[in-house]
This record gives structure tokens, sequence and C-alpha cells, in this order.
């Protein structure tokens, strides 16, 4: 109970210092927010090639670390999500620099013969883990370390070790809104599942089947009038699409995925290749 009041207690300072308090009620009180629930497979080859910059080392949290002041995490909020995690059996996979825990992310663990734990996110998710398959959620990066290529290497470190384990799946989900990690779990090439839509206030959660048919169709008539997207238009090389989130996301068109604070960015609303297609989509306006 004590690490949870702490985990919290930080969780609201960390909100109010960063001018992020309302990203902490936003994480509790939403209505109709898409869920993404995803798989990756492990049969194949998962390869783990760690990070570029040296510095960063892969490794996975145990209690003792803790306990011997082994690691600090620059998030102190999840230096308290980890005692408490892991005296619940969950697994913590972390990346380090100079001894500090600056992203780390979670998974359920198994049975010595595979048979899996149950995880909370199973009703809003649908997912259910079978033997030798396991969840994974809850990743972090320290705002500080955001867009230093951080959270797919972690992700692979996971999935790697896990495979090494004689794993066989690993389950999760994201937000549809949050487009870090759908890039992320695209790039990985996760299966993904269908949507669900989940409204929550506070312990609260209402969970539906995504209702496509009465969805605003904004974008499916772009994608079927116009022959050409936004990187043939620019001639992006095999390299750039691919790490690309208009790319990835392809039923989107890239003026309204890089929207800043809800608005066109300056440099789109002067582009061509957006003007061009504005016919067909204006109810962007």
């Amino acid at each position: 109970m004590f690490s949870y009041l702490m985990m919290m207690f930080h969780q609201v300072l960390e909100c109010i210092r960063g001018e992020r308090f309302s990203d902490l009620v936003r994480k509790r009180i939403y209505k109709d927010r898409v869920l993404v629930p995803a798989e990756m497979d492990l049969i194949g080859e998962i390869p783990f090639f760690g990070h570029k910059n040296q510095n960063y080392q892969f490794v996975e949290v145990r209690l003792e670390d803790l306990e011997n002041k082994k690691f600090t995490y620059a998030i102190p909020s999840r230096y308290y999500k980890a005692l408490r995690n892991l005296k619940k059996g969950f697994r913590n996979f972390a990346i380090l620099t100079c001894g500090v825990v600056v992203g780390d992310v979670w998974s359920t663990a198994t049975e010595p013969c595979g048979k899996p734990y149950p995880h909370g996110d199973a009703y809003i998710t649908g997912l259910c883990c079978e033997e030798w398959e396991i969840y994974a959620f809850d990743m972090a990066i320290e705002s500080s370390f955001r867009g230093k290529n951080l959270a797919v290497p972690l992700q692979r470190f996971l999935q790697s070790t896990l495979k090494g384990e004689g794993y066989k799946k690993v389950y999760g989900y994201y937000w549809e809104d949050n487009l870090s990690a759908l890039w992320m779990h695209r790039l990985l090439k996760f299966k993904e599942y269908p949507k669900r839509q989940v409204t929550r206030v506070l312990m609260y959660y209402k969970v539906e089947d995504y209702d496509y048919a009465n969805q605003p169709v904004i974008f499916r008539d772009i994608i079927t009038v116009n022959e050409e997207y936004c990187w043939d238009y620019k001639n992006c090389s095999e390299e750039t699409k691919t790490t690309c989130l208009a790319f990835i996301q392809s039923e989107k068109q890239c003026w309204e995925l890089f929207m800043e604070d809800g608005a066109l960015r300056e440099k789109c609303k002067t582009c061509q290749f957006r003007m061009a297609n504005m016919p067909a989509s204006k109810v962007l306006a």
C-alpha cells in the first residue's frame, strides 16, 4: 500500500511540475477512446542490436536490484511502481544510462511450466494468454529522453529476451490517438486485432466493439480518389518511408497526422500536395 500511495503522489507531482496535470486526469477519465489490441509472434527471428549510442544499456530489473539500490529511476513514480509490481511477480525491462533507468516496460510472468498468470487488462483488451505467451504493458520513457529512438529497441529487448526463454507470443495494446505507440507497433510489425472503444471514469470501465459503421468518413474518399500519396509526391526513399507515420498509417493524410495542438502546421497550410487534395477532403477545413 505504501508503494502505491507513493507512486500516486509522485505521479501527481510529476504532472504538476511538467504542467501536464491534464494528462493524469485524461488517463483516468475519458469517453469512447479507441484501443487497438495487438500481438507479436516470436516464432521467427527476433534480432536485438541494442542502441547506436553505447551509453544506453538494456537490462531486466529485479527486486533485489532495487533493494540493494543498484539502480535509480529518472521518473520517481516508476521506482515506486517497480517496487509494487516486482513484488507482484511482474517483470521489468529497462533502459539504463549511468545507472539511471530512463525508460522501462512491463510484462506479466508465467509459472515454470509456461502457464500464464492472468493480467488486469484482459477485460478492456479482450486478450488472453495461452501457455508460453505473455502480455507486455505500460511503457514509459522519461521526457528528456523521448525522441532518441529508445522505444523500439526497448520493446525489441523485451521480445528477444522472452523468445530466448521459450516464449512464443507477446500481446499488448496501444491507444489509437497515441501516435508514438502506433508508430512503434507498426514499425515492429505487430498484428492488430479489431479495435475496442473504451470509456473510463476512475475505476469504472465500459468496453464495446468499435463501431466502424457510425464513424465519420473523412479519409476513405481520399484513398480511393487519389492515386498519389505524399511520399510519392516527395519521392521519399524506402528507408524514409518505413520510419514515417504517414506511410505506416496510410489511411490518414500526412497533414492530419502531424497536426500541432489540433491545428495545421504552418508548412502544411501552403503545401501544394495538400492543396491539390483539398477538394476530396473539404471536411478537414
